[in-house]
């Protein structure tokens, strides 16, 4: 009894790899996509803008109607970088696309977007195009920040946030943050 259960999770374990090789083997067929005469809609939209090569990956969602999407990132360098999504949120590796960008100073980058419909169709929409700047931006960006209602804040602070790594570090830290209320009680000790 007990080699028929080694036999039975050996032939599912075997039965998993090969299932996970024919998947990572056997690429997204887009050879016969419908070509389609406009742009994506894409959300951030990233058209025709300069890129620093430090920054970090543009992540976006892709905002077309489609059951899956393959989003290839490409320049005149270096390997491209292909990626897969069933539901449009499209996230960039952060070393591959540091890898492309800084083999491409100065070139153009391209985001060739497909989309799978209901009718098991890729269509291929015109490429974003971007350009890499030469020059690196500074690693880090602070601001201040303030909720909308200004006239009824109750935090207040200076924040920073890195752009070359935001995707991993994705929230802002605080370098200087204040409650009104500690403020207030701040100024009543000085009078």
């Amino acid at each position: 009894m007990r080699k028929y259960y080694l036999y039975l999770i050996g032939i599912i374990v075997i039965s998993i790899i090969v299932a996970g090789l024919v998947c990572v083997l056997n690429p997204v067929d887009i050879s016969g996509a419908e070509e389609v005469p406009r742009h994506p809609d894409i959300f951030p939209d990233y058209k025709e803008g300069v890129i620093p090569p430090n920054i970090a990956p543009l992540n976006f969602q892709v905002l077309e109607d489609g059951h899956a999407y393959f989003v290839s990132v490409r320049s005149d360098r270096g390997h491209p970088i292909h990626l897969f999504s069933k539901t449009g949120h499209i996230r960039i590796p952060i070393r591959k696309w540091h890898a492309l960008l800084e083999t491409n100073r100065g070139h153009n980058i391209f985001f060739d977007v497909y989309v799978r419909g209901e009718d098991r169709h890729w269509r291929r929409f015109r490429p974003i195009a971007n350009t890499i700047s030469q020059e690196d931006i500074d690693e880090t960006l602070v601001f201040r920040f303030m909720k909308p209602a200004y006239h009824l804040w109750n935090d207040i602070g200076i924040y920073q946030r890195n752009l070359q790594f935001s995707c991993i570090h994705a929230s802002a830290q605080p370098v200087v943050w204040r409650r009104v209320s500690e403020l207030s009680q701040l100024r009543r000790q000085r009078s």
